[in-house]
């Protein structure tokens, strides 16, 4: 006869280890903290954009944006998601266009940018 585990058994954690709503936290964190190098890629694409037009860095700051969209809600920030939202649909406007972003293309990431650093700042200041 085989010896089994009560069915209400529950998995045995050390003292050390972080309960679920501590590795959440912390993942919040890690992500936050990664945030400015992915701000400071977007703004630096936005500049050689402005500088000289291309269709691989066109493609590279939709998919910037498109990462934020995707992982806002997951980390907890919804207002990342929306608004990495709109700065990939700017991108995409302009893909389906001519590929040349306007002066008003430029304002619109600029903008989105700009809130995207409030919104982080913020998310950031309330974790510490």
């Amino acid at each position: 006869m085989q010896a089994t585990e009560p069915q209400n058994a529950q998995p045995s954690r050390s003292q050390d280890s972080p309960s679920w709503a501590e590795a959440i936290q912390a993942l919040r964190a890690e992500y936050l903290r990664n945030s400015a190098t992915k701000l400071g890629d977007i703004a630096d694409l936005i500049e050689r954009l402005e500088g000289r037009p291309s269709g691989a860095a066109l493609g590279d700051l939709r998919t910037r944006f498109h990462g934020l969209r995707g992982s806002g809600l997951t980390y907890g920030f919804p207002a990342v998601s929306v608004l990495g939202g709109r700065g990939e649909e700017v991108c995409r406007a302009v893909i389906q266009g001519d590929g040349t972003p306007s002066a008003g293309d430029f304002a619109e990431w600029r903008i989105v940018l700009d809130a995207l650093h409030r919104e982080l700042d913020r998310r950031a200041a309330s974790i510490h």
